[in-house]
């Protein structure tokens, strides 16, 4: 079962049997540093400055909310997008609350 929720424009759902929650991101590589930047579209806005080649973006990605979300390697996981900016991620162990309070109020 999933429950759904909007925080700051961030579309969230929370997986109840396995405690990780999904959220989309909208990816821009190639930016002069990595930084949030707000919400698009019901998405987490993240520019980052790997350049979108040869999976450098995505391990780019992973590792930036890595260590703003306080979570190992192996917590975060690219659902679908790897080839697109526009991607879905999985972050087990965190709500979607705890998600929102560590990424959309730095």
């Amino acid at each position: 079962m999933r429950n759904t929720c909007v925080i700051s424009g961030i579309e969230f759902a929370e997986e109840a049997e396995s405690g990780a929650t999904q959220f989309s991101l909208k990816v821009i590589p190639g930016a002069s540093a990595n930084e949030i930047a707000g919400a698009i579209g019901g998405a987490l806005k993240l520019r980052i400055s790997a350049a979108p080649e040869k999976g450098k973006a995505n391990k780019a990605v992973i590792r930036f909310l890595k260590s703003k979300l306080g979570t190992s390697h192996g917590d975060i996981e690219i659902l679908s997008g790897e080839t697109s900016q526009n991607k879905r991620v999985r972050v087990k162990g965190k709500s979607a609350e705890e998600i929102a309070a560590l990424l959309v109020s730095v």
